[in-house]
């Protein structure tokens, strides 16, 4: 079975908050034991800031989370190794141990100083999601209905061409389709969706229309399956609306409350979600779902610019049936019943985002 390449998890911070992933967790969805039944040979930890943290402490806290990123690879020695090019992540899937690359989430973290885009390369960060669910002062978020600009303003021109330069690869995952669209144009390099879906089979607004699935493949870049029910099925995103509109507020409201107290936010966490579990337990979706939004992709581009970016422990539901990253064995099987050949798996699994990876190196 091939090794897996997953885009985008936010475990980093269940890490951060004292949870040990050497031994298989009750809560979360990624631990040691299930990456490895998961055959997962790649992980990508995105190092999250909400925008909720006052400014100038952004970038800081994101420092922290980078170098946090180094420690656990060198305490998870065993079963861990960091990684940087595709040549790396290639010789760690071929060795047995789990490649791990970090990013940086949510363009807030720069703290409006370009400069700090050097320290996360330093890190070895490999892209950067542009914004989060709010408007930054330099690039427009889907998780907004308004913003006083279209795209992307001087600074955040300059921030694409500088993370062309150092080989950062451009995120649009959460960015408003006006600055896909200008991100797109400015780009030399391919750019990802580390964690998005289709919006012609679910109308969230950060999902992506075919004409800008059509954009990433002309541009050689790719999209990672986000696995949240509410980006998957329309039937689960209407039911957010209507039942838990309050409670994505509320997550916002952990983020400010808790931004310098890991463990406290990831209570607070635990019971915001069991409470939205609630509330959405009849609608159940089930995890084939996934196959559907990349059919819809192949169809639309072919096999080159799809792969998983699950968002494993930034979410606070799953579909029925996924209990967290052991899951992807289960998945490629779905796969290989709807008749996708060894090689289109190959390049789902795992590379074409090492092709993108190489093109940013």
């Amino acid at each position: 079975m091939q090794k897996i390449i997953d885009l985008h998890c936010d475990t980093i911070g269940r890490i951060q908050a004292g949870v040990d992933i050497d031994t298989a967790q009750a809560n979360g969805h990624i631990d040691i034991p299930r990456l490895q039944k998961g055959n997962v040979g790649c992980q990508i930890f995105a190092c999250f800031v909400s925008s909720m943290v006052p400014e100038k402490a952004a970038f800081n806290e994101v420092v922290k989370l980078l170098s946090l990123v180094e420690e656990s690879c060198n305490k998870y020695g065993d079963y861990f190794q960091k990684a940087e090019e595709a040549e790396q992540v290639q010789k760690i899937l071929e060795n047995g141990k789990i490649a791990i690359l970090p990013a940086v989430e949510n363009g807030y973290a720069l703290s409006n100083e370009l400069k700090n885009l050097e320290t996360f390369r330093r890190y070895g960060t490999r892209y950067m999601t542009l914004t989060h669910m709010k408007n930054l002062n330099w690039a427009a978020s889907s998780g907004e209905s308004a913003c006083d600009f279209a795209g992307l303003t001087e600074f955040g021109v300059k921030v694409i061409h500088a993370m062309n330069e150092m080989g950062m690869i451009i995120d649009i995952s959460h960015v408003h389709e006006s600055t896909f669209w200008a991100a797109l144009k400015l780009t030399r390099r391919p750019l990802i969706a580390s964690h998005s879906n289709a919006s012609a089979l679910c109308a969230a607004a950060r999902n992506l229309t075919d004409d800008q699935i059509k954009g990433i493949a002309d541009n050689g870049g790719m999209i990672g399956i986000n696995f949240y029910p509410g980006f998957l099925d329309s039937s689960y995103l209407e039911g957010n609306f209507e039942r838990c509109s309050e409670l994505f507020v509320a997550f916002d409201t952990i983020e400010e409350k808790y931004w310098q107290h890991p463990e406290k936010r990831l209570t607070a966490y635990h019971e915001l979600g069991k409470e939205f579990r609630s509330r959405m337990a009849d609608i159940q979706i089930g995890y084939e779902v996934i196959i559907d939004h990349i059919s819809h992709i192949i169809r639309l581009v072919g096999d080159d610019f799809v792969g998983f970016g699950s968002d494993f422990d930034g979410l606070p539901a799953l579909p029925e049936g996924m209990g967290g990253c052991d899951i992807f064995p289960s998945i490629i099987s779905l796969l290989e019943e709807k008749g996708y050949s060894e090689n289109t798996i190959k390049k789902i699994s795992q590379d074409n985002f090492l092709r993108v990876l190489a093109e940013n190196d």
